[in-house]
């Protein structure tokens, strides 16, 4: 049976039966494309489909403009992924203003979900975009690293890859801190090296940090971890004074960790105080997502507890 629209599945924006004006501007370039798949998905094992769009209409193709994630396959409430995180990355995007990927949940005739994001690697007109993930960038050898290949290293270790790589390694440091306290807030527990990425849009070696993409709470589907990276924010992070004493992140832990990698005070403090101002905003997304109520008020649950555990502050920092 398909499914009842009335928000926009891409914007979240309320009073549309498909894709609002500015989804289909931002998403799929101005073409009028209907939020019923023209095909079928086949049964595959693959985490994702590539997707063509020609002439206002979409198919499965390889080389394509998107990325299409069907119901993943082993994880519980997995038909809840989609709806997951297309609300996630709508709260980055709109909420807190962090550069993402454009994307926008899709369905099949029967109403099942599926997520459909741009590539962040395909130009407009349709070349390739240099681009390399933080695993590549740390040179680890992925037939020989194990878990380490995605998830070793530390947050500060690939600022520290920015400031070797990167010509203006402080806007792209200051968008991998927003990020990654993003995550930790809204229990993104795989922000790992292979969803952090570079891209270089004119191919003159002006690398810059790719916007935002795969976010998405992994509590939902019995991820809890604080955060990916098996060393931290950077190595021995659970032996300063703040998490020793909390046995959890506080804002304290973020703050320093700004601190560390180079940016500036004010700042750090101006975004994490947004972060954590803005409840309603995010509780009213939450409300017209396309999650099932009862998941609606898990992911609202798992947000409440990260916001109480960020909003701590031992040093003062943080007034409550």
């Amino acid at each position: 049976m398909a499914i009842e629209i009335n928000v926009c599945p891409g914007t979240l924006k309320p009073g549309y039966q498909s894709y609002s004006p500015r989804c289909l501007k931002d998403v799929f370039n101005g073409s009028q494309v209907d939020h019923i798949l023209p095909f079928d998905i086949p049964e595959t094992d693959k985490s994702y489909l590539s997707v063509r769009l020609h002439r206002r209409k979409l198919s499965l193709e390889e080389g394509g403009q998107y990325i299409l994630k069907p119901i993943p396959q082993h994880i519980i409430h997995a038909d809840q992924y989609p709806a997951n995180a297309q609300l996630t990355m709508q709260i980055a995007a709109q909420v807190f203003q962090i550069p993402t990927v454009k994307a926008a949940l899709i369905f099949l005739a029967d109403g099942t979900p599926a997520y459909i994001a741009k590539r962040f690697d395909v130009a407009k007109d349709g070349s390739t975009i240099p681009s390399e993930n933080f695993a590549s960038l740390a040179n680890l050898n992925k037939e020989n690293a194990g878990v380490h290949y995605k998830y070793g290293l530390s947050y500060y270790d690939m600022a520290m890859m920015i400031d070797k790589l990167f010509p203006a390694a402080i806007p792209a440091k200051e968008l991998l801190f927003k990020i990654v306290v993003f995550n930790y807030l809204f229990c993104n527990g795989d922000g790992n090296l292979e969803n952090f990425a570079c891209i270089d849009p004119k191919g003159n070696g002006d690398w810059q940090l790719a916007p935002a993409y795969n976010l998405v709470n992994t509590g939902l589907h019995g991820d809890d971890s604080d955060l990916a990276l098996l060393d931290g924010l950077y190595p021995k992070d659970f032996e300063k004074r703040s998490y020793k004493t909390l046995g959890f992140y506080g804002y304290d832990d973020f703050f320093q960790f700004g601190m560390k990698i180079g940016l500036l005070n004010f700042r750090i403090k101006r975004f994490m105080d947004q972060l954590l101002d803005a409840r309603d905003e995010v509780r009213d997304l939450v409300q017209r997502s396309y999650l099932r109520e009862d998941m609606k008020q898990q992911y609202l649950g798992l947000y409440d507890e990260r916001h109480r555990r960020l909003s701590s502050s031992l040093s003062g920092l943080r007034l409550p």
